[in-house]
């Protein structure tokens, strides 16, 4: 879940079944290596009498061109030793319009180009997930999950680009039709077994995860001259599997109620399998194969990994020390492109208390991570957008490594004040280019960049001078060090990231909510993202601990991202003016339903989320 399914579930959370929170800002040794976030983990009451508990939604989002519905269920049954839980949701989008406006800065100012762009997009994504979990004493519990998720959008792109020379002049018409839709299984296993009343356990977890993905697009384009015209129609199929498998075993041994040691090893394996062909329809009437533009993948990982991390209290001195040893395969059978190696991820987070209640502390942390390539940016597979423009991917991207150190003040448990540096070895980023073939065509595509450090200061500020009234802000400060490549020198940019909330605790259970988030022009490799500040307004009324009801709306000043990319011999400027990024009014409901005492939910443990993003992430 996330969005406002998720806050939807964390609001139906009572606070007297809730044991504690525990945020970590850090994944540790334990975690994978390509997690680089942290996590905030609820530890729920267990409540033994048998019960139903579950929470059901609906919200919805419009505009004068977008329309999204997000209806949600989960629920929860404690039957003797028995925990069967589910969840089912949609997300559904019957319109999603926009416009994708761009010109260029010629170093030639004897050439000119503009282009317009109006796309429908409309899509909807289902989820399903059931699991039961098993629990024979009180140290012991067996669990297995399945979840099943679909999603099929189909994009609509109507083009017109005008491109003017010296020598003449070109126009031309486009219609793109891009199809796609997959469907993705994953199944968990999960076993643990408690050693003591410490949490001494060792654990078992299984999980394989099998997506599916098809694609089927269709260009028709019309090009007038001065001369004539002429016009081309052509389409591309493509198929991509995927599938996941890991198997992770740890053991963890409490030595006091604080200190702890853990160790485990965790298997990964990966493959994913694209082809695609291409066909233009000829003056015969029939189709004819365009061998230039098929492919095929073949791409296969084996991550093997150990890790062993140990923590302990004494007096005011807090430590949390592992280290994580992965050895990577990693094989391009289509391109014959082998890599092996081996990589250690430190871990260490030090805590020092100025006092016994621990409201005044310093907190120093350091960890190496990596992230893989998402496979839509390993994947070849050529989408045009524009008759100038396409994007294609790239199968020889390396994995990109940080290494994150911050310095953390806190105070009064809530202010704090971080310093730190996030520094990175070939990243991962979109680099904008030209057609070697055709210079006024460009091309998106993913590189590795040598170097990029980020050097910055994070301030938090919450306050409630009145009970009816709290503020909570949150402000970043970043220096960016960019060098694209080993040759290049380093670029330097200022950054600022803000976000605020002031919220007003209204009678008759009201809460009003307004939200600013900013943030400054930004860069990676040759393109920037103008600067962009949105206002949100939120008003929930709830009846007791069943009811719900929000109203709202996002981006209430309409502002809309905008995008420079710095080619060699033009600037492009695009302006996109996607609905779903603009003015939207929000609707919600929301009912949370029980019998019996409220109980815990035991979840099946997973352990593939992490690679599973890799599926669909976007950059």
């Amino acid at each position: 879940m996330d969005g406002t399914l998720l806050m939807s579930y964390l609001q139906s959370l009572r606070s007297e079944n809730i044991q504690r929170i525990e945020v970590v800002p850090m994944a540790g040794a334990d975690e994978d290596a390509i997690m680089q976030g942290g996590a905030i983990y609820i530890w729920l009451r267990q409540m033994k009498e048998k019960g139903w508990q579950g929470n059901t939604s609906l919200f919805s989002s419009l505009s004068s061109g977008f329309q999204q519905y997000e209806p949600h269920v989960t629920w929860n049954r404690l039957q003797g030793k028995w925990n069967w839980y589910g969840s089912m949701s949609m997300i559904y989008q019957p319109q999603a319009d926009g416009i994708l406006d761009g010109n260029r800065i010629y170093t030639d100012n004897r050439k000119s180009f503009t282009s317009e762009g109006r796309f429908e997009d409309p899509s909807d994504y289902e989820t399903c997930q059931n699991g039961l979990v098993y629990t024979p004493d009180d140290k012991t519990n067996v669990g297995m999950e399945i979840e099943y998720i679909r999603r099929y959008s189909s994009r609509l792109m109507h083009s017109h680009s005008l491109l003017e020379a010296e020598e003449g002049w070109m126009e031309s018409l486009g219609d793109y039709r891009q199809v796609d839709h997959y469907q993705m299984v994953t199944g968990s296993f999960s076993f643990r077994h408690q050693l003591d009343t410490l949490g001494s356990a060792w654990h078992i977890l299984v999980d394989y995860t099998q997506k599916r993905s098809n694609g089927d697009n269709r260009y028709d384009i019309c090009w007038q001259y001065p001369s004539g015209m002429s016009d081309s129609i052509y389409r591309t199929q493509s198929r991509m599997d995927y599938r996941i498998a890991s198997l992770d075993a740890g053991w963890k041994w409490f030595r006091g109620k604080t200190n702890y040691g853990q160790v485990g090893l965790k298997y990964t394996f990966t493959q994913m399998k694209d082809k695609a062909g291409s066909d233009g329809w000829s003056e015969t009437s029939s189709w004819i194969p365009i061998p230039g533009y098929d492919y095929a993948l073949d791409y296969h990982e084996h991550i093997m990994a150990l890790y062993a991390q140990y923590a302990f209290d004494w007096k005011s001195l807090s430590l949390k020390a592992g280290l994580r040893g992965e050895y990577s395969q990693t094989s391009d059978r289509t391109n014959v492109i082998q890599r092996s190696y081996w990589d250690f991820f430190p871990h260490v987070d030090v805590t020092y208390a100025f006092d016994k209640l621990r409201r005044r502390m310093l907190v120093g942390q350091y960890a190496r991570y990596i992230e893989r390539p998402a496979f839509s940016a390993l994947n070849p597979n050529r989408v045009q957008t524009s008759d100038y423009h396409y994007q294609i991917g790239n199968p020889a991207l390396k994995p990109m490594y940080t290494d994150r150190l911050n310095l953390t003040f806190v105070y009064d448990y809530r202010y704090t004040l971080t310093i730190g540096c996030n520094l990175n070895r070939d990243l991962i980023r979109q680099f904008t280019k030209q057609d070697p073939v055709n210079p006024d065509v460009s091309f998106v595509t993913y590189e590795n960049h040598n170097r990029e450090n980020h050097w910055f200061v994070a301030l938090n500020i919450p306050w409630q001078p009145v009970y009816w009234f709290s503020w909570n802000s949150n402000w970043v400060g970043v220096r960016q060090d960019i060098r694209v490549y080993a040759e290049n020198h380093f670029q330097t940019h200022y950054l600022y990231f803000g976000n605020a909330t002031a919220s007003f605790f209204l009678p008759w259970d009201v809460r009003l909510d307004l939200q600013y988030t900013g943030s400054s022009r930004l860069y990676s490799g040759n393109s920037e993202v103008n600067p962009r500040h949105t206002l949100d307004l939120r008003c929930q009324k709830r009846w007791g601990d069943r009811w719900s009801v929000q109203i709202g709306v996002d981006n209430i000043f309409n502002q809309f991202p905008g995008y420079v990319a710095r080619l060699d011999d033009y600037i492009h400027v695009t302006d996109y003016g996607a609905k779903s990024s603009g003015r939207l009014f929000k609707i919600g409901i929301s009912w949370n339903f029980n019998a019996g005492r409220k109980i815990n939910k035991m979840a099946v443990e997973k352990d593939s989320s992490s690679e599973r993003d890799r599926l669909t992430k976007q950059y």
